[in-house]
């Protein structure tokens, strides 16, 4: 999952700027609390969710493979 500084219709997955990334692993369920480091977004949240791990990835996961997510912000 891949965190973009940048407002939803101007990201390009694979060509944007990444501000941060977080593995999710196949079959697990998984939290990340960025509660006690912070992250700081100026312009606007915005994340894709591609099939590998690279800054540059722009391959699609399939239909299904994500069953649920929530995503939190304060």
């Amino acid at each position: 999952m891949k965190f973009y500084n940048i407002a939803s219709g101007s990201v390009t997955v694979g060509t944007s700027a990444i501000q941060d990334s977080v593995e999710l692993p196949a079959s697990q369920c998984v939290w990340y609390d960025f509660s006690d480091i912070g992250e700081y977004f100026s312009t606007a949240i915005s994340f894709a969710i591609t099939a590998a791990n690279a800054d540059n990835d722009t391959t699609a996961i399939g239909a299904g493979d994500i069953i649920q997510l929530s995503v939190f912000s304060q």
